[in-house]
């Protein structure tokens, strides 16, 4: 939606208290623009809106009065982060352990691989891959594994 604020041209109604907005009054201006698919034809239009920028009766601004307005009775709901999974308390701290666990797995085999070929150890990374997929199998139990892990 695009907002400006400019005079009035021509004589209109505001789409907030319905008084009319006279020539050469303040006013604030809106631009709706919508695009949508419907049956595969595309439908795009575009829908005007017109506030009082200073209404001359009480000097209120009905664009802020209806912004108001909607604020108070939609409030903003803040989303952070992931969406927490309904699990109890005791599974979300074994949850959190195993992941911990896997972490320390994971960056105990990058070390290891990484090491010159002379001092890399077969054995050592066998062993942290096998507990790598028990931790898989706990995991399935504790909420499910990570599409990360796969």
């Amino acid at each position: 939606m695009d907002i400006w604020i400019t005079t009035c041209r021509r004589t209109a109604k505001c789409n907030y208290c319905n008084e009319d907005i006279t020539l050469n009054e303040p006013v604030v201006r809106g631009r709706l623009w919508q695009r949508s698919n419907e049956n595969s034809k595309p439908l795009r239009w575009v829908k005007q809106f017109r506030w009082h920028a200073k209404r001359v009766t009480d000097s209120q601004c009905c664009w802020l009065a209806q912004a108001l307005d909607h604020l108070s009775s939609n409030p903003p709901v803040e989303h952070r982060g992931r969406k927490q999974l309904d699990l109890p308390a005791e599974v979300r701290e074994r949850r959190l352990a195993l992941l911990r666990q896997r972490a320390r797995l994971v960056q105990r085999m990058k070390f290891i691989v990484l090491a010159d070929i002379e001092s890399r150890d077969l054995g050592k990374i066998m062993i942290i891959g096998n507990q790598i997929e028990e931790l898989r199998a706990k995991m399935i139990e504790a909420g499910g594994v990570p599409k990360s892990w796969e």
